[in-house]
């Protein structure tokens, strides 16, 4: 799947839910393709309480469901209100979900912008980092 049939598979499940008070979803959709060629899709989930999660998430929660753990790509997107959309890179929390998953996933191409994907790996930059201190 090229990055442009992937960021359209994000952005089809971009539907704003809620008040914007203690609870909202949908601002942000991922999608992700795992190594079998399936695409997985997720929305946000923001609380006021802290207690939601990423879009990442919620689509390795469905690819977990269908019992896959390889990603090979994946991209986030957030569309403003006026209509413009934009990738946005994965979070921290995100990349290192992406990695406890499958170590094999520190080759997912992430998405960064329309036409630039860059390895987990390079977004994690001292993933495999033990320094003594003894």
């Amino acid at each position: 799947m090229n990055n442009h049939e992937l960021i359209q598979r994000a952005l089809s499940v971009i539907h704003p839910l809620g008040d914007g008070g203690e609870f909202s979803a949908g601002t942000v959709s991922a999608a992700l393709e795992t190594a079998s060629g399936k695409v997985y899709v997720g929305v946000c989930v923001d609380t006021g309480s802290g207690m939601g999660y990423c879009a990442e998430a919620n689509a390795i929660g469905s690819m977990l469901s269908d019992g896959e753990t390889e990603i090979m790509q994946v991209v986030a997107v957030w569309r403003d209100d006026s209509g413009k959309s934009f990738v946005v890179a994965p979070c921290g929390r995100c990349r290192q979900f992406i990695t406890a998953v499958s170590k094999k996933n520190l080759d997912t191409k992430a998405l960064v912008g329309p036409a630039q994907a860059v390895p987990i790996r390079d977004l994690l930059p001292f993933h495999d980092s033990y320094v003594s201190v003894d």
